[in-house]
């Protein structure tokens, strides 16, 4: 269930494991804090506690789109998160995955990129 690169992710992901959802998911931010000394920036994904979900992932160019790669833990408040640490210099195409099924947009990402299918991935801008 991987996304290589130049492939759209519908290619190889269809069928009852790929449920998309036309809603976008509102997060609370996308942080990035630049790593001294390296190419590297610690990306943390963040969203809010609206949904009823038992797991969320966040899946994206920066792992081939493998909905299973990066968990995301729920902190006490309820929300959900992940600190990456990405390399400088790019943007990265990414969505989050609420209970392996339902792949949804960060509404709140720096830019929006069509995804062949109807729907947007959210992108994050790394300088």
């Amino acid at each position: 269930m991987l996304r290589p690169r130049g492939h759209r992710y519908g290619e190889l992901c269809a069928g009852p494991q790929h449920t998309p959802s036309k809603g976008d998911l509102h997060s609370d931010m996308v942080k990035k804090t630049p790593i001294q000394g390296t190419d590297r920036v610690s990306v943390t994904f963040e969203i809010a506690p609206d949904r009823a979900a038992s797991s969320v992932h966040v899946a994206g160019d920066f792992n081939q789109w493998d909905p299973a790669a990066h968990a995301l833990k729920q902190r006490r408040d309820g929300t959900w998160a992940i600190t990456l640490r990405l390399p400088r210099a790019r943007a990265y195409e990414y969505r989050f995955v609420v209970d392996g099924a339902a792949w949804l947009t960060d509404a709140q990402a720096d830019a929006l990129a069509p995804n062949g299918f109807g729907e947007a991935n959210a992108v994050v801008v790394l300088n």
